[in-house]
């Protein structure tokens, strides 16, 4: 009797960290050699540098003392830099996904398996991307409302009769 309650019981657990992918670089802007728009102190509302340079040499979309890490391309003029960033990333958490097992032994042929599963378990949320259209007011931003792109919490129960 006690090892039907206490006995056969399993737990998994799945942890997934990673970084994000790599963030696509604004379309119409090109990198000024030698600089960063990486900041020290990303948040949703500047993921990055957004201070660039227009065809007329005047500054867009820049902080007080801030210098700007691009230039805009004249149109119709080839890309010659790299699609994606290679230091900024696409926002991503940590993530939990868990399930417990119990099996029980109805008879010498016939076993029982009582399931509970959750995908995202923490309940992470993940934001979109950053928007890298240049002359946009969101530009370097993570639109309001912020919704997450991950799924939300997914708890399920099932069984399983095996004979």
């Amino acid at each position: 009797m006690v090892n039907q309650l206490v006995g056969g019981w399993q737990f998994n657990w799945n942890f997934n960290w990673q970084s994000g992918r790599p963030l696509g670089m604004p379309g119409s802007l090109e990198p000024i050699p030698g600089t960063s728009a990486k900041l020290a102190d990303a948040s949703p509302d500047r993921w990055f540098n957004t201070c660039y340079m227009d065809l007329n040499g005047a500054l867009q979309k820049c902080q007080a003392g801030e210098n700007p890490v691009w230039r805009q391309r004249p149109p119709f003029t080839l890309r010659t830099t790299p699609l994606r960033f290679d230091d900024i990333r696409v926002p991503w958490k940590p993530t939990v996904d868990a399930s417990l097992f119990k099996h029980f032994a109805v008879s010498e042929r016939v076993r029982l398996e009582l399931r509970l599963e959750a995908f995202n378990l923490m309940n992470t949320v993940i934001f979109a991307p950053p928007n890298t259209t240049f002359n946009d007011a969101n530009f370097g931003r993570i639109a309001a409302p912020r919704g997450s792109v991950y799924f939300p919490r997914n708890i399920q129960i099932g069984t399983k009769l095996t004979f």
